[in-house]
């Protein structure tokens, strides 16, 4: 997917958007070599359930949360803790907001329009940077 670039809620500040370089089907394992091959902190990847997954890197590990609550994956790994909370539901303009006065680097949400995860992050020049998950196909969660 060619990135698209819109603008943002403020002036000045441009939103790119782009899609998961993981396919449908990635596993915790999967998500986790690509994220150290691409040198990312944070990886939003669609697993063999159809759930949008977020993972992100941590002193000691990783997080793993899924977009309608925890993800289905039971792998003894203690480097993984898994979050058993939903990612918000959110318009863009919300999820910018939020990230704006949350002082962090991203947020995973749920997009309300679609169904399905994004991952919004601050861009090193100051703009917006949304990951999407690769279409699968699949039908959205029902809230």
């Amino acid at each position: 997917m060619t990135p698209t670039i819109s603008a943002g809620p403020a002036p000045g500040r441009a939103v790119v958007t782009r899609a998961s370089r993981s396919g449908h089907g990635c596993s915790v394992e999967d998500a986790i070599a690509d994220m150290d091959a691409l040198g990312y902190d944070f990886h939003l990847y669609t697993d063999s359930s159809g759930e949008d997954c977020l993972l992100h890197r941590v002193d000691g590990g990783h997080i793993l949360s899924g977009a309608h609550g925890r993800p289905p994956w039971r792998a003894g790994d203690p480097a993984v803790l898994v979050r058993d909370d939903r990612a918000p539901w959110l318009t863009a303009e919300q999820a910018m907001a939020r990230l704006d006065l949350s002082g962090r680097p991203f947020l995973f949400y749920v997009d309300q329009t679609d169904r399905r995860a994004r991952l919004l992050y601050q861009r090193a020049d100051g703009g917006y940077g949304v990951v999407v998950p690769v279409e699968v196909g699949r039908r959205p969660h029902r809230r």
